[in-house]
C-alpha cells in the first residue's frame, strides 16, 4: 500500500511540474508576443489636443497683395503657349 501510495504521490508531483513548465513557457511566449507597459508612455494629461486651423473663408485683403506688370504677365501667357505648340507639332 505505501509503494502505491508512493507512486501516486510521485505522479502527482510529475504532473505538477509539467503543468508548471507548461505556464512558465506560455509566458515566456507571451513575454515576446506582448509589450509590457509598466506605466502609459505618456503620464495623463501631457497630450493636449490642438484645434484644427482652418484657412480663413476669404483671405485678407486680396487687393494688397502684389500684381505683375503687364509685361510679365504677358511673357508668362505666350510662355505657355509657346509649350503648348511645340506639344501640338510633335503629335
Amino acid at each position: 500500500v505505501n509503494a502505491v501510495l508512493e507512486k501516486v504521490k510521485k505522479i502527482f508531483q510529475e504532473e505538477e511540474s509539467i503543468r508548471q513548465k507548461r505556464e512558465e513557457n506560455e509566458n515566456l511566449r507571451k513575454a515576446f508576443s506582448e509589450p509590457v507597459l509598466s506605466e502609459p508612455t505618456f503620464p495623463e494629461g501631457e497630450i493636449k489636443a490642438k484645434p484644427y486651423r482652418s484657412l480663413p473663408e476669404k483671405p485678407d485683403n486680396i487687393a494688397d497683395r502684389p500684381k505683375l506688370p503687364a509685361n510679365k504677365l504677358n511673357n508668362k501667357i505666350q510662355v505657355l503657349h509657346s509649350v503648348f505648340d511645340q506639344s501640338a507639332e510633335m503629335n
